[in-house]
């Protein structure tokens, strides 16, 4: 994942050749099989990159993402 602009100053060498959060080939590709328009602190992938389970922050009432689940980078189902 990469933190929005201007929150992790790390990642200025990371975004040189990601240019957006997703999911990549393990093989030096730059190239998204796809792309996540949000950031989360914690993530869990699937080992086949098609499924991803979002942590929310600590969620303190109903209307608060607790977590989500993905498939192909859309979100399938939230608590």
């Amino acid at each position: 994942m990469l933190a929005p602009n201007g929150v992790a100053e790390h990642d200025s060498e990371i975004r040189k050749v990601y240019k957006q959060s997703g999911f990549y080939m393990n093989d030096g590709s730059n190239t998204p099989i796809c792309t996540l328009d949000w950031y989360a602190f914690q993530v869990f992938p699937s080992s086949d990159g098609k499924h991803l389970v979002r942590m929310g922050p600590w969620a303190s009432s109903t209307h608060q993402l607790a977590l989500s689940f993905h498939k192909n980078g859309k979100e399938i189902k939230k608590y």
